[in-house]
């Protein structure tokens, strides 16, 4: 009984109706790839809404002397499957094709993991710019039978059960390949019941419900949980172990994570195709009172019938197009477009007027003449660039003159404002961040800042070096020794391109390396007072 409790946190799966059998074999002991924190870390509202086209690809594996195998007739239901569960979210499934592996060692298919992935010379046999479908007539993974299984959270290969092929087990592994985890992950922690813990337990989605690891045992045959203790799961999710009739979609925050997987991911950038045929809105993200924002549908069949949020009005609709304006020049905040066609409907969040203010603004309050110093702002909701003020007189300049009186800055308009340099005039006053569109500028965030040319304080802080340097796979932070507080990390490659953004408390923070190529990056946190900046080696 002891060995079957460590295999099931292995696997993190759940049992069906005995122990040897699992619904999901997929090894979710992996650390978290957070590609929103990175695309937030750029400082620019830019939302990822796709579409995607996605090329899939079908190996049918039957026995050596070509019988047997899935029945290649219902691949074209198997899409249709994925398409109903991918569509929604912006996500279209294009079939590149399909193929047959006549073997008896893959048709009955048996691997062990390693290093949080499924280890088998099957992957060998793939199409490269292709999510690759293995259909098996049984699937072993680690000695537990189970119905699917994706090779790693993030990857171009998974494997269904021929019986389980046109049930919402295939988007279930789909969706491990695209970043997702399952509802009811406890790597990261156990989430709470009411949410409060979100972003760092559970699987790291805010607008899926806690879940308690669902099953035939808590989901009756209406699809309700009936499991009590306060929970209110949602036994619908394709991500969760409820009853397989009852998965049938996905949570907007997961179709998000998706996206910004196959924005940011070096292993997804390959099956990315363009032979979908996506209806889809083109339009800018922001929408002004004083000026109309034009949105337009194209690859769909009309009637289009087009309707917008209660905060926005259409003053034109040529059926194909809409012109829009925000109703309230004063409102900073977000509203929607909608258009259903002949093929579904396709919504569009956008943000309407200025910006909204930055979340905060971190940087030294006291400062040296003649230093170079660090400003960081937080992101402001409907900012497409930023703009900073420093302590008056200031000037923006490249190169910097080192022996000037006033405050100087480097030309910038992200939300990072790395490179300050104090002047010798000893100006104290605000420096101050603002989000920018085209709408206009919003409100300031700011920090009153004086010189201090007298020593003093509380002394240096602790250095934190990355451990080890080189890395491989990953690399440690220790901010063990920091006071209570919110510590901000990020890479950078040669070409100051934001690779990671990521946030931790006083404590051992991990970073996932395995998809950053070998090389030099700069590695930058802020300490509280600076941002600290060294060199790390990725070296695989």
């Amino acid at each position: 009984m002891k060995t079957k409790i460590i295999l099931m946190t292995i696997f993190s799966c759940f049992f069906l109706t005995t122990y040897s059998q699992i619904e999901c074999g997929t090894p979710t002991n992996s650390l978290n790839k957070d590609y929103s924190g990175i695309i937030e870390g750029r400082g620019v509202y830019q939302p990822n809404e796709g579409p995607y086209c996605i090329n899939v690809y079908f190996h049918i594996v039957r026995q050596t002397n070509g019988t047997g195998g899935f029945n290649s007739n219902q691949i074209d239901e198997v899409v249709d499957i994925l398409n109903d569960a991918f569509n929604p979210h912006n996500i279209f499934i294009n079939n590149l094709g399909q193929g047959f592996i006549d073997n008896n060692d893959y048709f009955n298919f048996n691997a062990p993991i390693s290093n949080n992935q499924v280890v088998s010379p099957i992957f060998n046999i793939n199409t490269p710019n292709a999510i690759n479908v293995y259909l098996t007539n049984s699937i072993f993974v680690g000695g537990f039978s189970a119905a699917g299984v994706a090779q790693s959270i993030e990857s171009r290969n998974f494997i269904v059960r021929n019986d389980r092929a046109l049930t919402s087990t295939t988007p279930h592994e789909l969706g491990h390949c695209l970043n997702l985890y399952h509802t009811h992950e406890t790597f990261f922690g156990v989430e709470n019941i009411s949410g409060s813990n979100c972003t760092v337990a559970g699987d790291l989605i805010c607008d899926t419900p806690a879940d308690p690891r669902l099953g035939n045992q808590n989901v009756n045959s209406s699809c309700q949980y009936i499991g009590g203790n306060g929970y209110s799961p949602d036994t619908q999710n394709i991500m969760s172990y409820s009853r397989s009739i009852c998965r049938t979609s996905m949570s907007y925050g997961q179709g998000q994570r998706m996206r910004d997987a196959l924005q940011e991911s070096n292993i997804l950038q390959d099956v990315i195709g363009s032979q979908c045929s996506i209806a889809t809105t083109i339009g800018d993200d922001v929408v002004c009172s004083n000026v109309g924002t034009v949105f337009t549908i194209i690859d769909a069949e009309p009637p289009n019938q087009w309707s917008v949020s209660p905060n926005m009005t259409i003053t034109q609709n040529s059926g194909n197009s809409i012109t829009v304006v925000s109703n309230d020049y004063y409102f900073s905040g977000y509203g929607f477009v909608e258009v259903t066609h002949s093929g579904g409907t396709i919504f569009k969040e956008v943000w309407l007027g200025k910006p909204d203010l930055p979340a905060n603004i971190y940087g030294p309050e006291l400062v040296n003449s003649g230093a170079i110093v660090n400003y960081q702002g937080g992101v402001a909701p409907g900012a497409t660039s930023y703009q900073w003020w420093l302590p008056y007189p200031f000037d923006i300049v490249s190169p910097i003159d080192y022996f000037n009186d006033n405050w100087q800055m480097w030309p910038n308009n992200t939300r990072i404002n790395s490179h300050v340099f104090t002047g010798y005039g000893e100006h104290s006053g605000y420096v101050q961040v603002m989000g920018v569109n085209k709408c206009g500028v919003g409100g300031a965030q700011f920090i009153q800042v004086s010189h201090d040319n007298n020593g003093g304080g509380s002394g240096p802080l602790p250095i934190v070096s990355p451990y080890p340097n080189a890395a491989d796979d990953k690399f440690t932070l220790d901010f063990s020794q920091y006071p209570e507080g919110l510590y901000t990390i990020y890479i950078y490659d040669m070409y100051s391109n934001l690779k990671y953004y990521g946030e931790t408390q006083n404590a051992e923070k991990t970073i996932n390396t395995v998809d950053l190529p070998n090389g030099i990056y700069f590695l930058h946190f802020y300490n509280g007072t600076e941002i600290i900046q060294m060199q790390l080696l990725i070296q695989h």
